[in-house]
C-alpha cells in the first residue's frame, strides 16, 4: 500500500517535501499566490469563500465552504469533469452527513480529484475518513487563525491522536500556528505529512489581502493574548450564519473590545463597523490570523516563504536527529 507521502506525490507530481500548502483564504489566496506557491513546490489552494468555482479558477485547487451548500447540486454543476480542479479542500459541513453527501457527489462527479477534509477532532476525522475523506486536514483550533471550530486542541494532541485513530494510510496535513520551519519540523515529528500555512501567506507579496489588513498581521506580536475566536466580526460584517459551534480567530482590535464589553450596544458596534468598511479603518474591521502572528514580521514573496520554511524544517529535523540518535 503506497504510503501517505507516496499518495501525494502521485496526486501533485511538482511537489517538494516537506509539502508546505497555502491555505484556501478568501480575499487572500487568488490566482497568483496559488500559482507563486505552486511554482516553488508547494500547494497552493484558491479561496473561494462563499461564492462557487468559476471558469476563472480553472484546474487549481479549490477550498469550498460546506455549510453554504445544502445540497451538491449547485457545487457539481459549477466542476467539470474535463478540467477538473487538482484538488477540492471541504470545509465546515453542516453536519456528518452533510459533509458524506458532498464527499459521494463529489467522489462520482470527480473521480481523479483528491478530497482533502478540514477537521478539528479525532471524531470528525474518523467519520471524515469513513464517509470517503482522501486527506485529512488537521486543524489545532487553539491556534489557528480564521474560521473554525470554536472548541478544539492545538496540533501537539491533534495530529497524533488523529494518526493513531485513522492508521498509517490516510494523509494528514497539519494547521494551525504554524509560520515557520519549526512548526513543520514539529509537526512532521508529531505524524503530519505536510503543513498549512495561512496567516504567513497573508503577508505574502502576491496575496490578495488589503494594505491594511497585511500591515496589520505584520506589525502584530503576542499572538496568544493579541487574537481572540469571536463570532463578532461575522455578525457586524453580516456573515452569522456559520454553523453552531463555528467562529473566527482574529486580532484583537477596537470592535472586539466594544463587542465583548458590553458598555456599546451591539448594533451600534455593528453601525460603526460598517462606516470603518467605507473608510477603510483597520482598527475595526476584521484580521484573521492565527497565534502565531508574533512570527510574521514582513512581506515576502511566496516563493521565499514556502523554500525558507521547507529548508529551515529540513535542517532542524536534520540537526536533531544527529543530537539525539
Amino acid at each position: 500500500m503506497a504510503t501517505p507521502r507516496e499518495k501525494l506525490k502521485a496526486w501533485f507530481p511538482h511537489i517538494t517535501s516537506p509539502l508546505i500548502i497555502c491555505a484556501p483564504m478568501r480575499t487572500v489566496s487568488g490566482p497568483a499566490l496559488v500559482a507563486a506557491t505552486n511554482a516553488s513546490g508547494g500547494l497552493g489552494f484558491i479561496g473561494l469563500g462563499y461564492d462557487l468555482p468559476t471558469a476563472s479558477t480553472g484546474t487549481a485547487a479549490l477550498g469550498v465552504l460546506l455549510y453554504r451548500h445544502a445540497t451538491p447540486a449547485a457545487l457539481i454543476a459549477s466542476l467539470s469533469p474535463a478540467s477538473p480542479p487538482a484538488a477540492i479542500w471541504l470545509h465546515a459541513p453542516a453536519s456528518p452527513s452533510h459533509l458524506a453527501t458532498h464527499l459521494a457527489a463529489l467522489a462520482s462527479h470527480l473521480p481523479s480529484t483528491p478530497l482533502f477534509v478540514q477537521v478539528a477532532s479525532v471524531a470528525e476525522g474518523t467519520a471524515a475518513v469513513a464517509a470517503g475523506a482522501h486527506v485529512l486536514v488537521a486543524q489545532g483550533t487553539a491556534d489557528a487563525g480564521g474560521h473554525g471550530r470554536s472548541r478544539g486542541a492545538s496540533i501537539i494532541t491533534l495530529v497524533p491522536e488523529l494518526r493513531d485513530a485513522v492508521g498509517a494510510g490516510i494523509p494528514i496535513i497539519a494547521a494551525g500556528g504554524i509560520m515557520d520551519g519549526r512548526g513543520v519540523a514539529a509537526a512532521l515529528a508529531l505524524g503530519a505529512d505536510g503543513v498549512a500555512m495561512g496567516t504567513r501567506f497573508i503577508a505574502a507579496a502576491e496575496s490578495e489581502a488589503p494594505a491594511g489588513f497585511r500591515a496589520a498581521v505584520v506589525a502584530a506580536r503576542d499572538g496568544g493574548v493579541g487574537t481572540v475566536r469571536t463570532r463578532a466580526f461575522d455578525e457586524c460584517r453580516g456573515t452569522g450564519d456559520w454553523p453552531e459551534g463555528w467562529d473566527g480567530r482574529a486580532l484583537v482590535n477596537t470592535t472586539v473590545g466594544e463587542w465583548e464589553g458590553g458598555e456599546v450596544e451591539r448594533a451600534v458596534v455593528a453601525e460603526r463597523y460598517g462606516v470603518a468598511v467605507r473608510e477603510g479603518d483597520w482598527s475595526r474591521l476584521t484580521c484573521f490570523a492565527g497565534t502565531g502572528v508574533g512570527l510574521v514580521t514582513d512581506v515576502r514573496p511566496a516563493a521565499e516563504i514556502v523554500e525558507d520554511v521547507r529548508e529551515e524544517a529540513r535542517r532542524i529535523l536534520k540537526e536533531r536527529a544527529g543530537e539525539y540518535c
